[in-house]
């Protein structure tokens, strides 16, 4: 709470990456330039790179498609962190809004000592 124009963080499965990909895209496309305009940004998945690249899914999205994708979102400036599986991508969010909380505190302190000099 109170971090909403700070930080802004997508997690997903890998179901719904491949979605994303797909029949999706352009939704998602919206979805990642809203993304850029926050400070602290990232997108959460929920799986690892050798299962983009396995292509286990039901559909006819393409594993290459996928991760050119992916590629193609970090190089917008979208850091895209695998997280293997639900837990480890939910503590990876976990901690990264803690930092991003301790970050803004720290710079609020700071801003705030500028003016008692």
């Amino acid at each position: 709470m109170g971090l909403e124009h700070v930080i802004a963080i997508e997690r997903k499965s890998l179901g719904d990456l491949v979605m994303c990909v797909g029949r999706e895209r352009e939704r998602f496309e919206r979805e990642c330039m809203r993304l850029l305009a926050f400070p602290v940004r990232a997108i959460v998945v929920e799986a690892t790179w050798h299962d983009l690249e396995l292509g286990a899914w039901r559909g006819k999205t393409s594993p290459k498609a996928v991760c050119g994708s992916v590629l193609g979102w970090q190089a917008m400036g979208l850091p895209v962190i695998m997280g293997h599986n639900p837990e480890v991508a939910s503590r990876q969010v976990s901690r990264m809004l803690f930092i991003a909380a301790r970050r803004r505190y720290v710079e609020l302190l700071s801003y705030a000592d500028s003016f008692n000099d």
